[in-house]
């Protein structure tokens, strides 16, 4: 009967232990699921970002040919270099944002 005891509490032993290892792993599971769904968002956030920014550059793009047809004060072609700056800054960052999320998404498998 002692027998049979202690392959019981030894067995009791193991399962309570798996439970605890399992539960450790459900943890770790549903943190990287958030993880991932919060990399997702901000991957999103940066394409729809970078979307806009090109759509605005292609806007200014247009914009500049059909001043080159017209004669602009130098104000206003000060102007648009500022936009054009702004933008090219805009997108700049944008992408190092991007590179970011990719870098730590990388290295936190």
């Amino acid at each position: 009967m002692a027998y049979n005891a202690d392959i019981l509490e030894a067995i009791t032993k193991l399962s309570v232990e798996f439970n605890n290892k399992l539960d450790n792993l459900y943890f770790e599971l549903n943190s990287v699921k958030q993880s991932i769904s919060v990399l997702n968002s901000k991957v999103t956030d940066v394409i729809l970002s970078i979307n806009n920014t090109t759509s605005e550059i292609n806007n200014i793009i247009k914009n500049i040919d059909e001043c080159n047809k017209s004669n602009l004060s130098p104000k206003e072609l000060y102007m648009l270099s500022s936009d054009l700056k702004f933008l090219v800054h805009k997108m700049q960052d944008t992408e190092k944002y991007l590179f970011d999320i990719k870098y730590f998404n990388e290295h936190n498998k």
